[in-house]
């Protein structure tokens, strides 16, 4: 396993409530570009997530697939090298003071989630405790979308209580893998995971609103709590005017008012390309009456796709 998992916790994480999070698509945009932003000279995204990675089928058991782009961001090349997958683009976010997730997706080949045996439910989380330490990585975030359930004859349709037992297995490995270092379980509220038990949002950390805009703003059912909740998730890739700003700001107030748990972006692009810094200001005004800046230049897709990667329960053992 490597060293890599083992990164101080920072005050900059853990002081601030709620946590801002940012969905970054990395078939387009380095994850380093969330460095950039600060307030009070620290990180202002206290949570980086890497979408995505997916689920796949491996006869009928769950694997890992990482697509080329993540497998560029992930995986050393070569395998002694210390300077480029993970040591490149996601320890330096860690050491800076942010927390790491990598998003798990459905991949369209009738696994997923919500169809999991119980000793498949076993293997992926294993799987996916491998991955946080084999990559450095502060925890695993869910979307239960694309898995195509009922189209592959290896999987049953649905299995009652999957997504549960998934989440209890992934707590309990990630615990016993790392003792003195909290990682995050995380989901989307979507389709299977408008299902989780009490037991299951106990081992985890945050559930994100389903839903972009900067209207969005929607109160948690049971049994999520607004401690564990975000209740808005403006589209970051857009460009707002100063009704919709003042709108995204309102939200973030109303966030911090409520004790919501965190504050969601999805699909943060380099700032070239869609300039996410005034949405960012207008949570940072709404949320901690604080301001943020941005230096530094962008960070560029500096890498070349090449093969994706896929990891099984025996690879792993």
């Amino acid at each position: 396993m490597d060293a890599a998992a083992t990164v101080a916790e920072t005050r900059a994480y853990g002081d601030k409530t709620p946590k801002v999070m940012m969905y970054i698509e990395v078939n387009d945009t380095n994850p380093l570009n969330t460095m950039l932003y600060r307030m009070n000279g620290e990180p202002f995204i206290d949570i980086t997530t890497i979408f995505a990675a997916n689920i796949r089928a491996n006869g009928s058991e769950p694997a890992l697939w990482l697509n080329d782009n993540v497998t560029q961001l992930l995986i050393p090349s070569p395998a002694t090298s210390t300077t480029t997958g993970h040591y490149k683009y996601v320890q330096p976010i860690r050491q800076d003071g942010g927390k790491v997730l990598l998003t798990i997706l459905g991949d369209h080949q009738g696994v997923g989630v919500a169809n999991l045996t119980a000793a498949n439910q076993a293997k992926f989380a294993k799987i996916l405790t491998w991955a946080v330490e084999e990559y450095g990585l502060d925890g695993i975030d869910f979307d239960d979308e694309w898995s195509k359930y009922g189209e592959n004859p290896n999987f049953p349709t649905s299995v009652p209580g999957s997504f549960n037992g998934l989440i209890a297995h992934l707590r309990d490995s990630l615990d016993a893998h790392f003792p003195n270092d909290h990682k995050l379980i995380t989901a989307y509220h979507y389709n299977d995971a408008t299902n989780l038990s009490s037991a299951a949002v106990g081992d985890m950390d945050f559930a994100w609103t389903v839903g972009f805009g900067p209207y969005l703003y929607t109160s948690p059912s049971s049994p999520w709590t607004n401690a564990k909740w975000s209740a808005q998730m403006p589209n970051m890739n857009q460009t707002y005017n100063a009704i919709t700003l003042n709108q995204i700001k309102t939200r973030s107030a109303q966030s911090k008012n409520d004790g919501m748990g965190a504050i969601a972006g999805y699909d943060m692009r380099v700032h070239t390309e869609r300039d996410p810094l005034p949405a960012l200001q207008k949570i940072g005004e709404g949320a901690f009456n604080g301001t943020v800046t941005r230096s530094g230049s962008a960070y560029t897709k500096d890498w070349t796709a090449g093969a994706g990667t896929l990891i099984t329960y025996d690879d792993v053992q």
